[in-house]
Order: C-alpha cells, then sequence, then structure tokens
C-alpha cells in the first residue's frame, strides 16, 4: 500500500504539515546520502513495489468497466499520479485524485453523491542547501497529507 508510516489523518484534518528540523548541521552529499538511505529503509519506499494500472481513466469509463483492482470497482473510482520532487525523501510519492465529482450508482455518475480524497500523513525529509556552502545540506523532517484513496459521501449542505 501507500502508507509508509502509522501516523493517519481524517479527511477533515487541516492542510498544513509539521515541519521539524532533522539536522541543524551542514552535511556533505555522502552524509545526506547515508541519512536518507536509512530513512527509506526504515520507513520503506513502497513506490518500486506499486505499479498502477491504467491512469488515463475517466469517470465514465470506470462506471462502465468497475473490475479489476479496488481502486477501478469503487463507488467513487481513482487513479494514481506520481509526484516527485527530487529535494524530497521518498522522492516518489504516488497521489490519488478522484476521476468523479459524484459517485458511481448504476453505471452511471450520481451527482447527489460526492467522490473525495481519503488522506493519510506521510512523513518526509526535505534536503535543504545551507546557505553559506551550496555543496552541503540540512534536512528537514515533515509531515504530509496525501491522498490515499477516494470514498463516496454524503454532501455536506445534504
Amino acid at each position: 500500500m501507500l502508507i509508509f508510516n502509522d501516523h493517519t489523518l481524517s479527511s477533515s484534518s487541516s492542510s498544513s504539515c509539521s515541519a521539524v528540523p532533522v539536522s541543524s548541521r551542514c552535511m556533505s552529499e555522502d552524509e545526506l546520502k547515508s541519512r536518507t538511505d536509512k530513512f527509506v529503509g526504515k520507513y520503506g519506499n513502497k513506490v518500486d513495489d506499486f505499479r498502477p494500472d491504467d491512469t488515463s481513466k475517466t469517470c465514465k469509463e470506470a462506471a462502465l468497466e468497475m473490475r479489476g483492482e479496488a481502486n477501478r470497482r469503487s463507488l467513487s473510482p481513482w487513479r494514481y499520479r506520481l509526484d516527485r520532487k527530487d529535494d524530497r525523501f521518498p522522492r516518489d510519492i504516488y497521489m490519488a485524485e478522484c476521476l468523479c465529482q459524484g459517485c458511481i450508482n448504476e453505471q452511471q455518475e450520481d451527482m447527489s453523491y460526492n467522490s473525495v480524497p481519503v488522506h493519510a500523513a506521510l512523513t518526509v525529509l526535505t534536503k535543504i542547501t545551507c546557505p553559506h556552502d551550496s555543496n552541503k545540506y540540512k534536512l528537514k523532517k515533515e509531515i504530509i497529507k496525501v491522498p490515499v484513496a477516494c470514498t463516496c459521501v454524503v454532501p455536506r449542505n445534504y
């Protein structure tokens, strides 16, 4: 799955992330690699094992097919988009994107319900260039909200 640690967030949580410096001193590229390798080893980079299927599906196509992996059979189908940032560890994170605004009902989109993303918290490290030495780096630990799936809900104004 896409969850790399034990933190969880509800879909009503704020979109802010928390940041904590991991290293207050500047480190070389070799030290940085050693630190980030340990981090990725500890939290497990599951992206290498994850291969999303057809990411080009539309809501209408998903409504007619409804078979395969859970994201394709859901009443709120979703696809995965690769989010890649070279200064972040893990570098690659797959983000769920809802295919429909409404929910699938009898092979068509029903707008009396809403598809909304489900979020999980993910701990990441961000590489920051040191202000006085562009060949050295600091690491900042952050917890970010990652959309991991979609679910069908009653609209807020119901």
